[in-house]
């Protein structure tokens, strides 16, 4: 037991030092690209990806650690890419085995069900008053997943599909405010531990769609949490993405040795403290907990990667299956062609009496694929919750400063300003881009706005507005004559020098590699951030460059606001 504990000490302490290299040196963890998400999409996918190590502001690790151990990782695959590359084509297989055979069958036959039960407005007693008469069908794409067809032309603001959310299956059957006081990120244990009893326990009888909508499930979910090793993760190079898959490890070791307690010596205790007594005290369905066994169809390790890759979520009724929508594959505009929608607001203490719809964005032609957007997330959460890297993801970001203070600390330069000048600096900038006009001198201690400002950075769209406003707030604290673009200059170049390759490395071993396996999508991960560095930097240098022509010419800098217009457009 305690060289266990050693050694798993000693992976959490590697996964550690290379998200510190980045994260001391002024990275930052991101969690969405909040320039682009509403307020309600912010609030409801926090739990999806909402936990890191933010290091103290003492600590100090060289930037080249993380470089230098992702270039040994990279060459250790050498020697096993190709007994590697077999063996992942199999595990691919297994996961699109929904998209043949029984799965396949069982998930046309849920489609079919659902619209026959389901499709008037009568039998849901809803407000709806288009009944559902899209012909779809499922089946293979031409890459050999499964994907859900128009078998006829469908018109824009057609329904899809309606599902009453009384089918599915919810993290809680109570209202947020009574949850237990448990931590947020087990969610998919109480997520998969009740999926568990609605489609294997007794009550599955009770209605037709548990036993195809079990079916049309694939035999196996392939996710970094269950499935990658350290080496897949670190060759991403990126801080955000090993501090969660180290925390997501953690979390699916928890609820493994819970349930093993509750299951061999029938103590409740460890699962009632970390998914609260709602779940410790229901009938738990004998399942495989370890081994291969746990990761196949009905295995624990199987339910978890069902619940984290295919369910919704709500900032009101929390995490929940719904079925028929799962089979849906994502895309984002404009070859999207449909949007989810769901009516569970006016049913908060009883969500199941919701109801989701799946609509056409615009007009779908026949044999056209149907395909929504699942989330506007980078490219982190989409490879550790739903399994793949999206191509040209709209929403991947690239984090330059953890926060405020992150951003004071770069202005300032070799400069220390102390704990208390920090706090009235930090308190001064909150108060300013608390007011339009930025004026006044009275701090209101009610403001708690900085962790607004977390995870501050840049996408393929441009430079997040919050930080523009933060770095012309700081730099007019401390009354500093710098540009907002050469402090964004230097901060991009020191992300750029840190990856361990170059694009074109990145793109020639990509092609060499297996698609979908572990490695192309880290791979593919860390290509998109240097494209994003690439742009960003390719953009500041020229505004360096116009700005220093300008001051030759009319020896006048280019004021803050002017500045500010031009990264904000």
């Amino acid at each position: 037991a305690g060289c266990i504990r050693v050694l798993t000490n000693m992976r959490a302490l590697m996964a550690m030092a290379a998200t510190l290299a980045f994260v001391c040196q002024g990275g930052a963890m991101n969690a969405q690209t909040s320039k682009f998400c509403s307020k309600n999409t912010v609030q409801s996918h926090l739990s999806r990806f909402r936990s890191y190590l933010i290091p103290s502001r003492d600590s100090r690790v060289s930037l080249s650690n993380l470089a230098s151990r992702a270039s040994r990782v990279h060459q250790g695959y050498i020697g096993r890419e190709a007994s590697l590359r077999e063996v992942y084509r199999n595990r691919a297989a297994k996961s699109s085995d929904e998209g043949s055979g029984e799965g396949l069958v069982a998930a046309q036959e849920l489609l079919e069900w659902l619209q026959r039960s389901y499709g008037g407005n009568e039998e849901i007693g809803q407000s709806d008053d288009v009944p559902v008469d899209a012909d779809i069908e499922v089946r293979r794409q031409e890459q050999g997943l499964r994907g859900v067809f128009a078998k006829k032309a469908i018109m824009k603001g057609d329904v899809i599909l309606r599902v009453p959310l009384s089918l599915g299956i919810f993290e809680t059957d109570r209202q947020e405010t009574e949850l237990d006081a448990t931590e947020p990120s087990y969610w998919t244990g109480k997520l998969a531990c009740r999926m568990m009893q609605a489609m294997f326990g007794p009550a599955s009888a009770e209605s037709k769609h548990w036993d195809l909508w079990k079916r049309s499930l694939p035999q196996e979910v392939i996710l970094p949490a269950t499935h990658y090793s350290d080496e897949d993760i670190f060759l991403a190079e990126s801080p955000e993405l090993i501090a969660e898959y180290d925390h997501l490890r953690s979390i699916t070791s928890r609820i493994r040795q819970a349930l093993t307690m509750a299951s061999t010596r029938n103590d409740k205790g460890p699962l009632k403290k970390i998914l609260g007594a709602e779940i410790a005290q229901e009938n738990l369905v004998d399942m495989p907990l370890n081994g291969q066994d746990s990761k196949m169809h009905g295995g624990l390790d199987w339910a978890l990667n069902i619940a984290s890759s295919r369910s919704l979520d709500d900032p009101d009724a929390g995490h929940f299956l719904v079925p028929g929508i799962d089979l849906f594959n994502h895309a984002y505009a404009p070859v999207a062609n449909a949007k989810l929608e769901k009516e569970i607001g006016m049913f908060v203490n009883e969500p199941k009496k919701g109801i989701v719809r799946l609509i056409a964005e615009r007009d779908i032609a026949e044999g056209e694929e149907i395909t929504f957007t699942y989330s506007r997330l980078p490219n982190e959460p989409f490879l550790l919750y739903y399994g793949f890297v999206p191509e040209n993801n709209p929403f991947d970001s690239v984090v330059l400063y953890d926060g405020i203070r992150s951003v004071l600390q770069h202005v300032t330069g070799d400069r220390e300003l102390g704990q208390q000048l920090e706090d009235e600096a930090v308190k001064r900038i909150l108060f300013g881009l608390s007011r339009p006009d930025g004026g006044g001198e009275v701090y209101d201690e009610d403001i708690k706005l900085e962790p607004h400002y977390d995870r501050l950075g840049m996408n393929r769209g441009g430079v997040d507005g919050r930080l523009i406003g933060v770095m012309l707030a700081s730099i007019q604290v401390l009354d500093s004559k710098a540009r907002i673009s050469e402090f964004l200059l230097e901060r991009v170049r020191e992300r750029a020098q840190s990856f361990s390759t170059s694009i074109g490395e990145d793109e020639v071993e990509l092609r060499s590699l297996e698609a979908g396996s572990p490695q192309s999508q880290a791979l593919r991960l860390r290509l998109d951030k240097k494209v994003i560095c690439q742009s960003a930097l390719s953009a500041l240098e020229d505004m360096e460059a116009a700005n220093k022509a300008k001051d030759e010419s009319t020896d006048a800098a280019v004021t803050g606001k002017d500045e500010e217009e031009l990264f904000l457009d």
